[in-house]
């Protein structure tokens, strides 16, 4: 992600000398995982999103299933959390 942004926001504005710093306003929430984008310290210069997380292969229609929270519903069904109250903690 950091290395192909870079790359072009060199190509679009070459003369920028700004930094590429994650966008914390536009970050997306997908249960545990995040999909996160770059942006400029000093030109209008905003890159595409990046799942920072693995999808799970499923059948079907719909969105697919982060690794990680899968993984997290799979550990606390069988702790005595229970998962309604791990979401509630969340």
């Amino acid at each position: 992600m950091m290395s192909t942004e870079n790359r072009k926001h060199r190509l679009c504005n070459s003369k920028c000398r700004g930094d590429l710093v994650i966008d914390g306003v536009a970050s997306i929430k997908w249960g545990f995982g995040w999909k996160e984008r770059l942006k400029c310290t000093r030109c209008l210069y905003v890159g595409k999103h990046y799942k920072l997380f693995n999808e799970v292969n499923t059948k079907g229609k719909g969105r697919r299933s982060a690794e990680i929270n899968i993984g997290f519903q799979i550990g606390v069904a069988s702790t005595s959390i229970g998962n309604t109250s791990s979401r509630q903690n969340n």
